[in-house]
């Protein structure tokens, strides 16, 4: 009788074990076709460590020295080619607002953002960052506030190529959960005079002895990139109304 208890124990608490196994497959098959995707950790300053793109502007000297000793790890996700004749304008400025406001309140919907809110400390201005209606209207200039540990610390471009913000990871006083250093950067970026990508990195350093970061073990670095390619795409649903090739909303 114990055994058969213990048996259907095991096979209760496997269920949703194996559903939400299914359910992160699906959704990877749905989203990896229509982004592309990279990795790149830097162990020691004898790696041959060579970064995806350029470091965001506001990584600190230390870290971003290549003869650093500090363990820096980048992920880069981005959209396929996205036709600006879908899109309500060419300015880069009002296009990366709108994607970064559609990515930023689809991350208020997981279970990341739920604990974040439970470890925050209770302050007027710490609770108004998880205002979902204030994202949808927040214009991501600098100094910025977002679910309590980003901060808008650079806005900017590269000529009329590229337009980027930067989300330097921060903790606030009565901050109760793990502290990650690292910078969040959400850009649009020109390919040609008729379509453009939108961009998700993250960027996140440690110094040796201290805990990995969630991007330096395989499967953190898969979930990880699940989720970004994940909000890449509903960013990108938001500006067209469907995917980049006409698929459905997720």
């Amino acid at each position: 009788m114990i055994t058969s208890v213990a048996k259907i124990a095991a096979l209760t608490l496997a269920i949703p074990t194996t559903l939400t196994a299914a359910c992160l497959l699906y959704l990877n098959h749905k989203v990896s076709p229509q982004v592309i995707a990279g990795t790149r950790v830097r162990h020691t300053p004898w790696d041959k460590f060579t970064s995806i793109t350029r470091k965001p502007t506001c990584t600190p000297p230390d870290v971003a020295n290549e003869n650093s000793e500090w363990i820096l790890a980048e992920e880069r996700v981005t959209s396929r080619p996205v036709a600006l004749s879908h899109l309500e304008s060419t300015s880069l400025s009002f296009l990366l607002t709108k994607y970064i406001r559609a990515t930023m309140t689809a991350f208020g919907n997981t279970p990341q953002v739920y604990l974040l809110r439970r470890m925050m400390p209770r302050e007027d201005i710490v609770a108004e960052s998880f205002s979902r209606e204030r994202i949808r209207s927040l214009e991501f200039d600098v100094g910025h506030l977002v679910y309590g540990v980003w901060r808008v610390a650079h806005r900017g471009g590269d000529s009329d190529e590229k337009e980027r913000v930067e989300l330097a990871m921060e903790s606030p006083v009565g901050y109760r959960g793990p502290i990650v250093e690292g910078v969040v950067l959400v850009g649009v970026e020109r390919v040609d005079e008729e379509h453009v990508v939108f961009v998700n990195e993250t960027w996140m350093w440690r110094r040796p002895g201290q805990k990995k970061v969630m991007l330096e073990s395989v499967a953190g670095r898969w979930l990880h990139t699940l989720l970004s390619s994940w909000l890449v795409v509903r960013g990108v649903e938001a500006l067209t109304g469907v995917g980049p090739e006409g698929g459905e909303n997720l």
